[in-house]
Formats: structure tokens, sequence, C-alpha cells
């Protein structure tokens, strides 16, 4: 039997998982699913949740519709726009980090394998100090 707009979410026989996000999305129809823009986000409506329902649709003569309206396009790319400035950030920031570390390994590996060290030993526990270009001569104790 074949179902009209007007049919309940229910007669396509999805799992109860993708029932209940469409009902909490406020599809209770079958046109109302037909009319939804399927490019548009929707929370737990990943791939498989749309693949299944696809199936489902299919089975009964219908398929999830295709928009591919200039402003869905303009909507995706502003997206992609806006995650690569994310992404750039956020590799920004990563590489001054990196940065940072790797100077400070330079300056402990130099100051470890330096013999004239014109830093006296540290009083307390006897070790060498060394000293960086952020900060003053200190024990490897950190007590000088």
């Amino acid at each position: 039997m074949a179902l009209s707009l007007d049919a309940p979410i229910e007669d396509l026989k999805l799992s109860n998982r993708l029932r209940n996000v469409l009902r909490r999305r406020g599809f209770d129809t079958l046109g109302s699913l037909l009319e939804y823009d399927y490019m548009r986000t929707l929370r737990g409506f990943g791939p498989a949740a749309r693949a299944e329902l696809a199936r489902a649709l299919e089975a009964n003569g219908f398929a999830l519709p295709v928009n591919s309206s200039s402003s869905d396009f303009t909507d995706v790319a502003e997206e992609v726009s806006k995650l690569r400035g994310q992404m750039e950030a956020s590799f920004q920031k990563w590489t001054v980090q990196i940065e940072d570390f790797e100077l400070r390994i330079r300056e402990l590996t130099a100051n470890a394998y330096s013999h004239a060290c014109p830093n006296p030993p540290c009083e307390i526990c006897g070790k060498a100090c060394f000293r960086s270009s952020r900060s003053t001569a200190n024990s490897l104790c950190g007590t000088a």
C-alpha cells in the first residue's frame, strides 16, 4: 500500500532511535520529512540515520529531496571558511608552543654540555647552575 504525505512517520518502520530523533525535531508526517532542507545539520541525524531514512523512503516510492539552492552552497562555503580560520588559528597557536619547547630544549642541551660554566655550583645541592635567556641563573634543584 502506498503511503500518502499525511502518513505518520511510524509507517516508514524506522528504528526507534531515528523515529525519536525525528519526532523530537518536529517531524510528524511523511510530508514534513520531505519538506526539510537536508543540507542543514540536524543533531542526531548523521550519515547512518540519513541512509536509514533514505532506504525507508525509497522502499515506499519516495526519495530524500536534493536541495541545491545557491543559499545552501553559500552556507556551506561560509562554514568551510569558518573552519579553515579556526584551523589556521589553532595551527599558529601550536606552532608557537612547539617553537618555545624547541628553544627550551636547545637552551637546556647547550647548558648541559657546557664545560665552562661561569656560575658556581649550587651551595645546597652542588649541581652546576644553568642560565636561560628567560631567567637568571638557577641551580638544577631550583634553589638558587
